[in-house]
């Protein structure tokens, strides 16, 4: 038996993720964001903030320098031809993509990791978005649209100038 099976400890190195950085797919994207921003003229800080937003959607970030770069070198090769044709895919859908700085000691840059990890929770569900079949835009975005309300994230219907008690269904206290 393992070791790491014997001290109880399987599930905390793989949800740490202690024997495998080199094959953590959000580890290898926040890499491979990294040099593709930087190849699009985006300073290292920018560069840096965006690949944290980007390799947290599982909710945690990887340091660069636990990422064994020799090891990467050939997935940065794919990941840059297929980041290139996401880019290009997002630019045309939402007509350019502006470079907006961030740094990754902004307060923004953690909201968008939060606002990130939940997008990835959403978007991997096979129910709304079954992965051995595509869906063109406007597909995806009732999709997106229903999976967003079935979990409660919509914008609520408020109506208005009701009591407490119609509300809460019972009467104030004395507070």
């Amino acid at each position: 038996m393992p070791y790491l099976e014997l001290q109880g400890l399987s599930l905390k190195a793989e949800r740490e993720a202690w024997l495998s950085y080199d094959k953590r797919h959000e580890a290898i994207s926040q890499f491979s964001i990294k040099v593709l921003l930087q190849l699009r003229s985006f300073s290292s800080n920018e560069a840096t903030a965006w690949s944290m937003v980007a390799g947290a959607h599982h909710g945690r970030m990887h340091k660069s320098d636990k990422l064994d770069k020799n090891n990467l070198a050939h997935y940065v090769d794919d990941w840059e031809k297929a980041g290139t044709g996401i880019i290009t895919a997002l630019e045309q859908e939402f007509t350019t993509i502006p470079q907006i700085e961030l740094d990754k000691s902004d307060a923004l840059t953690f909201w968008l990791m939060g606002l990130t990890s939940v997008a990835d929770w959403i978007g991997s569900d096979e129910h709304y978005f079954p992965i051995n079949k595509g869906l063109d835009s406007p597909d995806s975005q009732k999709a997106a649209k229903l999976a967003v309300e079935r979990i409660g994230l919509s914008q609520p219907e408020i109506t208005k100038n009701l009591t407490f008690k119609e509300i809460f269904g019972f009467s104030p206290n004395a507070m």
